[in-house]
């Protein structure tokens, strides 16, 4: 009996002990508070405090058991630093006979980078050509514009934009420089690309020319194919061909037309006739080989100022253009001195007209057309001459579109002040002058521009629509 009692004691001595130890250790509690996060943040001048929080818990001192929550304990309070921007959030922890207090510092900075916008700027730069700078804007939150600040170095393909703020932040923005070659070349005909030829004439090149966004003017390498045969009438077509350094290719094609009958031509219900004064004159073969290339008639108020191209006359008849008188001496003090003075001059110049063509005319054109003021200083001769003429039976024509060919010698510019006009009205009666030189290219695009919007281009005779003017003597 007492062996088994000393075992027995053995056996609950050391558990008794444990438990004891362990009741010891176990009733001893202390708090534990502390942040979660760092106790130093710094954040953005315009950046919102957010708080990261805290921990506090009553628990066991051994191995933090048993613990018990006690936030609801704590308090949050703000105290400002020496810096308005700076200030410490203090937390204060009261549970019963315990009090702690915790400080995090906040650090308000401007610590935002600048940013810088660079304008869009997709094209290829070629590898021989300057490069131009986009443009570029730098903005910081605090400082505003501060695009005078940004230093611009360019290495290689790459330009590198870099500005620091008045706080020190920096920002490095790259644009990267697109070196290649991937545009076409482009190719501009001269003359339009739609052209009409008379059958049985030649077709003279109107012209092109072909430019490179790298390689510049590259006209020489353009490859002409052509398949125009204008011994027959029908529809065909030049192409030109042209590539650049790089290899990019370009086509353009012009469609030609030859034609025997301009009645083949689609019509737009308006007429245009062209009138030539004052020739002929140096330029007036130019001139009908112009016509003829697209067989137009036109009709030519003739003079005898350059009498050694009267010969041209001829050609002019023979060619089926309209010869019509407009005075042999063109001075207007002589010519509208007297109705016989008048009809003198006209006379004269109207046996030129039967010497060459074997016909006298039956048209006129007043010098200075029938409205001028020149021959005011004999009144009412222009009234006296008109009757006398009427009751010859000759027909005087003046025009509704004026060329204005004596005020500049820009072909285009005469060429855009006809085709203004004529736009305007059914029937046109265009003034223009043979012993112009800039006529000899307005002509021709004038006549393409009517051929290609259906206009008819007619001589005058006798009984084409009269265009008067309002006798002003």
């Amino acid at each position: 009996m007492k062996k088994r009692s000393k075992i027995l004691i053995l056996i609950l001595a050391p558990t008794i002990l444990l438990v004891s130890f362990l009741l010891l250790v176990f009733s001893k509690r202390e708090t534990f508070f502390s942040l979660k996060g760092n106790n130093s943040i710094t954040i953005n001048i315009d950046q919102k405090y957010k708080d990261e929080g805290y921990t506090a818990k009553y628990c066991t001192k051994f191995l933090h058991l048993f613990c018990k929550d006690i936030s609801s304990n704590v308090k949050i309070t703000s105290t400002e630093d020496n810096n308005i921007y700076n200030y410490n959030i203090i937390y204060t922890l009261k549970y019963g006979n315990t009090s702690k207090e915790l400080k995090r510092e906040v650090k308000v900075k401007d610590i935002e980078s600048p940013n810088i916008e660079l304008v869009e700027n997709n094209e290829e730069l070629c590898e021989n050509q300057e490069y131009v700078e986009p443009g570029y804007k730098a903005i910081d939150n605090i400082d505003g514009d501060i695009t005078d600040k940004v230093v611009v170095e360019k290495k290689d393909n790459k330009v590198f934009y870099t500005v620091s703020d008045s706080s020190g932040n920096k920002k490095v923005t790259i644009r990267t420089i697109k070196y290649g070659d991937s545009v076409k070349p482009s190719i501009i005909l001269t003359g339009g690309e739609l052209n009409y030829v008379y059958i049985n004439t030649d077709f003279t090149e109107r012209g092109y020319k072909a430019n490179d966004n790298c390689d510049g003017d590259i006209t020489d390498k353009v490859k002409v194919i052509s398949n125009i045969d204008t011994s027959k009438e029908g529809n065909y077509e030049i192409t030109y061909n042209v590539s650049d350094s790089k290899g990019n290719t370009s086509t353009q094609t012009r469609k030609v037309v030859v034609y025997s009958d301009t009645s083949a031509i689609p019509k737009n219900g308006k007429t245009v006739y062209l009138t030539f004064d004052d020739g002929p004159g140096p330029y007036t073969d130019d001139i009908l080989d112009i016509l003829k290339r697209y067989n137009i008639k036109a009709t030519f108020f003739v003079t005898n100022q350059f009498s050694n191209y009267k010969n041209l006359i001829n050609r002019e008849y023979s060619e089926g253009h309209t010869v019509a008188i407009h005075t042999y001496s063109h001075k207007f003090k002589e010519v509208y001195s007297s109705l016989d003075a008048y009809l003198n001059d006209f006379n004269n110049m109207n046996q030129i007209v039967y010497e060459e063509t074997g016909n006298y005319s039956k048209i006129f054109r007043f010098p200075g057309g029938s409205s001028n003021t020149i021959s005011k200083f004999n009144p009412g001769i222009v009234t006296a001459i008109a009757n006398k003429m009427t009751e010859l039976g000759y027909t005087y024509f003046d025009w509704n579109v004026d060329s204005n060919d004596t005020g500049t010698k820009d072909p285009n510019t005469i060429y855009q002040n006809v085709i203004r006009e004529i736009e305007k009205r059914n029937s046109s009666v265009v003034l223009m002058h043979d012993i112009k030189k800039a006529n000899i290219e307005s002509t021709q695009k004038i006549i393409e521009y009517g051929l290609n919007n259906g206009f008819t281009f007619l001589p005058l005779t006798e009984s084409s629509p009269v265009t008067h003017h309002h006798i002003n003597n």
